[in-house]
């Protein structure tokens, strides 16, 4: 059954959602067709990825994605279907970065299936994208003005070229369309904005003609409850369902299956109950509870995609020093922004981090400083528990920012780490391998114990997130089909607090 491949970790964010403040729903256009529907709660990018897997492991392949912002934090959602063949999903990138990543993977074979296109606060543009084994040409329009777009579509589809998927995003008053076309053949049709009831007046009269409706996309801002359509030569019926949560919209899909239907396309919904403009960490209380706002990340620190960690330390007086933290080795458990980049506590003084390979200090002209009381170090050489367990620092960071705190650098960073002196233009870097975790401290090592993830924020407890939990719970059970996984409370918690 469809219910038994939704991952315990799906399950475990799921219940997550049930206190957001923020209310989101799921539509979907459904066709003909005996293949399972499966939708992915929302998630935070690296719960996403995981499920990903684990659905692409029990042969299932990724049609549709979507993002948005749900109490200040980007989630992601999916739908699958059971298939063969490669299924990739690519995270957020530029404008450019994307058009690198469909000349790479266009070069082995792979085709844009799915994309998304938003903006983060700055004013950049993301993309994420869904890519299937496929051949033939395929293009990208950059975002233009609906007459444009419209003119651009008919050349294109003069040209062999058929429109499978837009996406609209809203500059001021100004509505851009994006398009993605693929080889293609027979009839391909394209609706302006129109409100629900005249939607499917001209759902009922494209079925009539012998198309289908293979993408639908909401209008956001301006006039509410706008859609326009994308249609394509076929013999679906393009049934539109309500807009449900995810719980019902899970158990509808079900019964969509039932019934020898499977969805196509979806989209979320997201209704504002309230600004939230930083991510959020459950308060407590029941499902109608407020979200506490968690803390900006300081602007000394800053994340890379490499396998290293680096600390700079400068002469200037109001940013001495700056932390570079690879992504890869940041704990799932934190929430995440509108960019996908993780939000760090607020209550730690010290970092451990496991599966070092290597240590350097440098200073201009000396890549490998060893003076004492430097050391350059092959952890990966030393003693079983500093490679795995790991290796920790603290400082004048996190918790203890602009206190007197002092660095301490323990074996194997120094030889005496009460001698460690900053020198001009130092920095440290920290080289590890993938499967390297990072833990934090609430004070200096070697004796602390890290902090576990109900500890790291002011606001965040264990019995907060079970009271969570536990609401969820009895809001699913009401609804629970026999098959649904069922997880008692205590594992759930346990789950969410690795």
């Amino acid at each position: 059954m469809i219910y038994r491949i939704i991952s315990i970790l799906s399950v475990s964010f799921l219940l997550a959602q049930s206190a957001q403040a923020d209310k989101v729903s799921y539509r979907a256009v459904w066709h003909q067709d005996k293949n399972p529907s499966i939708h992915t709660a929302p998630l935070s990018l690296s719960a996403f990825l995981q499920t990903g897997q684990s659905l692409a492991k029990a042969g299932n392949v990724l049609i549709d994605a979507e993002t948005a912002i749900i109490n200040g934090r980007r989630v992601y959602a999916g739908l699958w279907t059971t298939g063969t063949g490669a299924t990739f999903f690519t995270a957020p990138k530029s404008a450019s970065a994307f058009r690198e990543e469909i000349n790479e993977k266009h070069s082995k074979g792979l085709r844009l299936v799915d994309f998304e296109v938003f903006r983060t606060n700055s004013g950049g543009r993301r993309y994420i994208g869904v890519w299937r084994n496929g051949t033939g040409k395929q293009i990208l329009t950059g975002p233009m003005e609906k007459d444009a777009f419209f003119a651009r579509g008919e050349r294109l589809t003069a040209d062999g070229l058929r429109l499978i998927d837009v996406e609209m995003e809203r500059i001021d008053d100004t509505l851009l369309y994006h398009g993605l076309f693929r080889t293609g053949s027979g009839d391909n049709f394209i609706t302006a904005p129109l409100r629900p009831r005249k939607f499917r007046n001209m759902r009922d009269k494209q079925v009539a003609a012998g198309r289908e409706l293979i993408d639908m996309e909401r209008v956001a801002g301006g006039p509410r409850g706008r859609f326009v359509g994308v249609w394509s030569s076929g013999p679906g019926k393009s049934r539109i369902s309500n807009p449900r949560s995810f719980g019902k919209h899970f158990i509808f899909s079900q019964s969509q299956f039932n019934d020898e239907k499977h969805a196509v396309d979806f989209e979320l919904n997201v209704i504002r109950e309230g600004s939230s403009p930083r991510p959020s960490q459950p308060s407590g209380g029941d499902v109608d509870d407020a979200m506490a706002d968690l803390p900006n990340n300081p602007a000394n620190v800053a994340f890379n995609d490499n396998l290293k960690l680096r600390i700079i330390w400068s002469q200037d007086n109001d940013n001495p020093f700056t932390i570079e933290l690879p992504r890869s080795a940041i704990p799932d458990y934190l929430p995440q922004d509108e960019n996908g980049d993780y939000v760090l506590p607020d209550s730690y003084c010290g970092l451990e981090i496991t599966r070092v390979n290597n240590i350097f200090w440098q200073i201009p002209g000396n890549d490998a400083l060893q003076t004492p009381p430097f050391l350059q170090e092959d952890v990966s050489t030393l003693e079983t528990d500093l490679f795995l367990g790991g290796v920790n620092f603290s400082g004048p960071f996190g918790a203890c920012t602009g206190t007197q705190t002092a660095w301490n650098f323990p074996f194997p960073f120094t030889s005496n780490a009460s001698d460690f002196m900053v020198q001009e233009n130092l920095s440290l870097v920290i080289e590890i391998e993938q499967g390297s975790k990072l833990r934090f401290l609430p004070s200096d090592p070697p004796d602390a114990e890290h902090l576990s993830p109900d500890e790291l924020f002011e606001n965040s407890s264990e019995e907060k997130l079970k009271t969570l939990l536990e609401a969820f719970a009895d809001l699913f059970e009401k609804g629970q089909d026999p098959n649904v996984i069922k997880l008692s409370c205590k594992q759930l918690i346990h789950l969410a607090l690795l």
